[in-house]
């Protein structure tokens, strides 16, 4: 949170690149607060991501955008794509 506050103080785009879902939410997470607004998102996987919680775990590979949408459920976000890529 405080490398994309960083990064958003000075007027720049964050880009991030990783193969890990635990990415996703805490960067669209920080984005949608600095910007009190929700963050259009398009999703590419292979899976929507969108399990309350897997075997018990909330916060498991398969429910990163079930939190996304806690956060920022005004947005705009297609999933079952391929990659991700994030909008301001």
């Amino acid at each position: 949170d405080a490398s994309i506050r960083a990064i958003l103080n000075e007027n720049l785009v964050p880009v991030t690149l990783g193969g890990d879902h635990h990415i996703s939410n805490p960067l669209i997470v920080s984005l949608a607060n600095f910007t009190q607004k929700p963050v259009n998102v398009v999703h590419f996987d292979a899976h929507n991501d969108l399990y309350e919680n897997f075997e018990g775990n909330k916060y498991s590979h398969a429910s990163p955008f079930a939190r996304i949408f806690e956060v920022n459920n005004e947005s705009n976000t297609w999933n079952n794509l391929r990659w991700q890529f994030v909008f301001l």
